[in-house]
């Protein structure tokens, strides 16, 4: 799920924010959409995808009938985040209709059958077909996403980083209150702006854990990134060390409300990688990584540089090779910390990588601007994990194409005294069962999260009061 694993290929104009889902994110971010709708039979949510390449943009049409006999109509685009955006519906005599969205210069048409509508949509000079059907209700689409009531106590809370930022979040409390005997988690969420759920594709996987944990005796703290939900802040303009520092100050929080009992952190992929520096530092009295980074932040960003141009038609081996050349040669001057100007990326583009596009080489410039970017690069986790005298239970699913888990888990066990590493056959990145492991699938599978990964968190955990 990830504050931003880059991607140099994918990135799109704001290149500080991109997530481990960032294919997903960059090629929606040109798109928006909205749709169809006859009266009576089509009131409720419908929904579809458009087929992108290798991606889907799932889109939901919500109408309803209006006064007067009229149809009115909203768009929602999950995966963006984007929720009622408002559509007319231009035309419908009951068996086809036309649908505008003049906030994103887009239409649709379609005709309208017993269980489907079957139409295209078009936008910017692009037109994709796109067929609807009745949209399921949540239940069903994501199981796992708790429901009250809660044999748990739930209170919205919050607390001041070290910069003042004041910060927004939940804690869990478990039936019989705080005490020395009940251990706490404090949720550190993936890369890009997210909420105390790490909410994404409609999945809530903080909420999930939370809510098993908390089944189970065991409390919980989770919060919104800076800059998002109810958080106060700037997203944009933060980095890892930003995060890390909110990540502290909400430990000491936690702390504070069971001071007797014990108080780790659970952070998942960026959010990993954060608890694992923190336990470097000795501040968590445990830590739980899913799929957080352990090896260097060079090595990882190239590795999935490598992963998404071999999946990337229209350019040849050639191409492919003098872009990872490049973006290699460009992570190394980071890493030694000198950088490179853009005149000197110019030059070693005419000495080594003449085939690479301009497109590319804008993408790989924009992108070294970025304080977070750059910081991300520099980052040596095998420099600090010796450090950790903390118990750590490491996780990583076998198909995660964003963190290699074999790899990972090796630095992780290596490094770390008396450390717990597990793989997971079949899990993503997420810690969903899935096929390929590809970004591309996370939004179509209904499961949030493996049960198998649940019970294996909550048992460490216990272990730990």
């Amino acid at each position: 799920m990830s504050k931003r694993y880059y991607d140099l290929f994918w990135s799109g104009s704001d290149k500080r924010i991109r997530s481990v889902w960032r294919v997903v994110s960059v090629l929606m971010a040109f798109l928006s959409v909205f749709l169809p709708a006859r009266g009576g039979a089509l009131t409720g949510a419908w929904r579809g995808s458009l087929e992108l390449g290798p991606a889907k943009l799932p889109l939901v049409f919500n109408f309803t009938d209006g006064e007067g006999g009229g149809i009115l109509c909203s768009l929602d685009s999950p995966q963006q985040g984007a929720y009622g955006i408002a559509a007319k519906v231009v035309f419908s005599d009951g068996d086809s209709l036309a649908v505008e969205v003049p906030g994103i210069r887009a239409s649709y048409s379609g005709r309208i059958g017993r269980s489907e509508i079957t139409g295209v949509f078009s936008q910017s000079g692009r037109s994709f077909p796109l067929s609807l059907s009745r949209e399921l209700p949540i239940e069903e689409r994501r199981p796992q996403t708790p429901r009250a009531p809660f044999p748990y106590s739930v209170t919205d809370s919050f607390f001041v980083s070290a910069d003042g930022v004041r910060l927004a979040g939940t804690v869990v409390v478990p039936a019989g209150g705080l005490r020395k005997d009940v251990p706490m988690v404090v949720m550190v969420t993936g890369s890009g702006p997210q909420n105390r759920d790490e909410e994404l594709f409609e999945h809530r996987p903080f909420a999930v854990i939370a809510d098993y944990l908390g089944r189970r005796g065991i409390a919980s703290f989770r919060y919104d990134d800076r800059g998002t939900g109810a958080s106060g802040g700037v997203f944009a303009t933060s980095d890892i060390d930003d995060f890390a520092m909110d990540a502290e100050a909400a430990l000491e929080f936690a702390r504070s409300l069971n001071p007797e009992g014990r108080t780790g952190f659970l952070g998942h992929s960026e959010g990993g990688t954060i608890a694992l520096m923190l336990g470097a530092k000795g501040v968590p009295d445990f830590v739980v990584s899913l799929a957080g980074m352990a090896v260097k932040g060079r090595d990882l960003l190239l590795e999935q540089n490598r992963h998404s141009l071999s999946r990337r038609e229209g350019l040849t081996d050639t191409q492919k090779e003098e872009i990872l050349l490049l973006v290699d040669h460009v992570f190394a001057s980071i890493e030694d910390g000198c950088g490179l100007t853009d005149g000197e990326i110019d030059d070693y583009i005419a000495g080594h990588c003449r085939s690479v596009s301009p497109a590319v080489v804008a993408q790989v410039k924009n992108s070294i601007r970025s304080d977070y970017f750059r910081k991300f690069v520099a980052l040596n986790p095998p420099l600090w994990l010796k450090d950790i005298r903390k118990p750590v239970f490491a996780l990583n699913g076998s198909l995660d194409t964003q963190v290699r888990a074999k790899a990972n888990l090796m630095k992780i066990k290596e490094s770390v005294v008396g450390s717990r590493v597990k793989e997971y056959e079949g899990l993503n990145h997420l810690f969903q069962h899935a096929q390929s492991g590809e970004m591309t699938e996370y939004g179509d599978i209904a499961e949030t999260i493996s049960e198998e990964v649940l019970k294996d968190v909550a048992e460490f955990v216990m272990q730990q009061k």
